[in-house]
């Protein structure tokens, strides 16, 4: 039988070339163990403290869900459900009914294991305590079963298609399990490990010193084996913006995320990182991940002032303020002017209506309605006056908003009151004491509509931190959006949503401002490599927890890692590569045994 010795191999020099880059994969860096990653933050963590299955507040949740795991975890780009406490689920065709197998080798920081009971006392009696949208999920719910130690089963009386957001849903903010032989008989308010925590996650709790910085460890017996990479996490805690850009500045504080530093200190940051002044940081403006935006809240409880219940006040207060002023001089022209109630960011364009039109800047409109709504100006040019509570720690922001709002408000002869309060002190002032005027509301929209129906529903009016503590509530909205909550179908959930925030711009419920970016400052001797999106996604938002970030100056590893890139299914690429060596050779030596041989001359 002849051989063809050049088509074969013609044939192989062209598959070893092509498949070279697949076959050979890049060297890349090796991940180091070792180091201190050190966070700024603005003040200490609000009740409850630091349990992860607390309040669903981003700047406090950067810290508390580091210690602890959820349920479910979700994928950065798809926000799809990814294996974490479950490895693995069931979800049948109508949502009713959800089966979860749970990992078996997770232990809890105290050495117990960690089980089914765990996540059904969670779910039933800490989320819906602290977190408005377990306390949503619950009612929605008919019984958590467990009918093993790693077999948890959840059935509905209602769909509740919230559950599989990446932020309101099992995997979000607040979502985290807490250990029920810790928690079980003792009062949850005073539980002392709501400041002590014990997880399950990368990271245990070392120490918090009120007012100065709180300190976690990695996680020796960590069920995810091999991480975390750094040493300890400490989050240190400085009231100012300005003071927390000059600790990074001067390497004192390796991570500002998201809201933790100003718009004015980050632009200030970037031209300085611009022009070489400052060297070895990154600094970036990116778009939220969760629709946030800024709301002016009115106090529309029964206890709140009675001008604000005349829709034309309302109104006239949007027609007052130029919002374009609050985009320059507040976030430096970095966001997004809105004209309804849903940001219009990637995550929520699906339910945001672009046709809706709040009131545009117009004094002139201003004064006419406040006229007829009976509120002249006075001898000394004022109609009436009333405060706006800012939580000027946690969003500094807020502060000069208040200002420019001031500045306009008062050409219409309303007197502007800024009341900068920290965090905690916010939280209670606003949401569990409704003791205010007005307020900026930093909400989220999204990526769920679940958040716009707890903010201006009637469901969503009780006094825990980010509620309805606005009091807005209209039977019509409240049906369109109850509706909404059960739909398991997006397209009508969308049309339905549209059609309820139709309504609050009618009537005006809040006054819709901006869409916030999110500006975050890293030192660049911390990498992301084997946790890409890290630095945007690991802190409040609960996407992931800082496990495989590592520090570039840590001692050197002895051995160097390779990572092939991904095969196409079902191909082994490394048995493409030895056939293609194989065939290569074959033919080198067919041809030589059928070459002719050299007389001797």
């Amino acid at each position: 039988m002849k051989i063809n010795l050049v088509k074969i191999l013609v044939a192989t020099i062209i598959v070893s070339v092509l498949l070279a880059p697949m076959a050979t994969p890049p060297a890349i860096a090796q991940p180091r163990y070792g180091g201190t990653l050190i966070w700024g933050m603005g003040s200490d963590p609000a009740l409850p403290g630091l349990l992860g299955a607390g309040s669903g507040t981003f700047l406090m949740q950067q810290v508390a869900h580091q210690m602890f795991n959820t349920l479910v975890a979700h994928d950065f780009n798809t926000g799809e459900w990814r294996p974490e406490l479950a490895e693995k689920w069931d979800v049948s065709p109508d949502g009713l009914t959800l089966k979860f197998y749970l990992i078996k080798n997770a232990t809890w920081h105290d050495g117990k294991p960690f089980t089914s009971a765990d996540v059904k006392y969670s779910f039933e009696k800490v989320n819906p305590v602290y977190n408005g949208f377990a306390s949503m999920f619950i009612k929605a719910m008919k019984s958590i079963e467990a009918p093993d130690d790693y077999t948890l089963v959840i059935n509905m009386k209602t769909p509740w298609p919230a559950m599989f957001s990446p932020v309101q849903g099992f995997g979000g903010v607040g979502w985290s399990i807490v250990p029920k032989h810790l928690y079980e008989g003792v009062d949850l308010a005073t539980n002392k490990y709501n400041n002590e925590p014990v997880g399950t996650g990368p990271w245990k709790f070392k120490e918090w010193v009120r007012g100065d910085h709180i300190t976690l460890v990695k996680n020796e017996k960590y069920w995810k084996k091999g991480i975390p990479y750094l040493d300890q996490m400490i989050f240190k805690i400085i009231p100012t913006a300005s003071g927390r850009e000059l600790a990074f500045e001067k390497g004192e504080v390796d991570l500002l995320w998201a809201m933790t530093l100003g718009y004015p200190e980050g632009v200030a940051l970037e031209d300085n990182i611009k022009a070489g002044k400052v060297t070895g940081k990154k600094v970036w403006f990116y778009p939220s991940q969760s629709g946030s935006v800024d709301v002016l809240y009115f106090n529309l409880q029964p206890t709140g002032p009675a001008f604000f219940k005349d829709v034309r006040v309302r109104k006239a207060i949007a027609y007052a303020v130029d919002v374009k002023k609050i985009n320059e001089l507040v976030y430096y022209n970095k966001a997004t002017l809105l004209t309804g109630p849903v940001s219009p960011a990637p995550a929520t364009s699906w339910y945001c209506d672009p046709n809706l039109k709040q009131p545009t800047y117009d004094p002139a409109m201003a004064n006419k309605l406040l006229d007829e709504a009976g509120y002249k100006k006075g001898s000394d040019g004022i109609r009436f006056k009333f405060r706006i509570t800012v939580d000027s720690s946690g969003y500094p922001n807020h502060v000069k908003e208040g200002e420019v709002m001031r500045d306009f408000l008062k050409d219409v002869g309303i007197e502007l009151n800024i009341v900068t309060l920290d965090t905690p002190a916010w939280h209670d002032a606003v949401f569990k004491r409704w003791d205010y005027d007005t307020f900026v509301f930093p909400m989220s929209t999204g990526p769920d509509p679940l958040l716009i129906i707890r903010y201006y529903t009637g469901k969503g009016i009780e006094p825990i931190s980010w509620s309805n503590a606005g009091g807005y509530n209209n039977s019509k909205v409240n049906e369109l959006f109850y509706a909404s909550e059960v739909e398991p179908n997006r397209a009508k959930r969308a049309d339905l949503v549209k059609q309820a925030t139709k309504i609050l711009v009618d009537e005006q419920a809040a006054f819709w401002m901006v869409a916030r970016p999110y500006v975050t400052a890293v030192n660049q001797d911390f990498s992301d490599q084997y946790q890409p999106g890290a630095w945007e996604y690991t802190g409040g938002v609960c996407f992931a927890r800082t496990e495989r970030v590592f520090w570039l100056k840590a001692p050197a590893p002895t051995t160097t890692t390779t990572v092939a890139p991904p095969a196409a299914p079902g191909i082994d690429m490394n048995t493409v590569a030895l056939i293609v060596a194989i065939v290569i050779i074959g033919a080198g030596v067919a041809y030589w045994l059928k070459k002719p041989k050299s007389k001797a001359t």
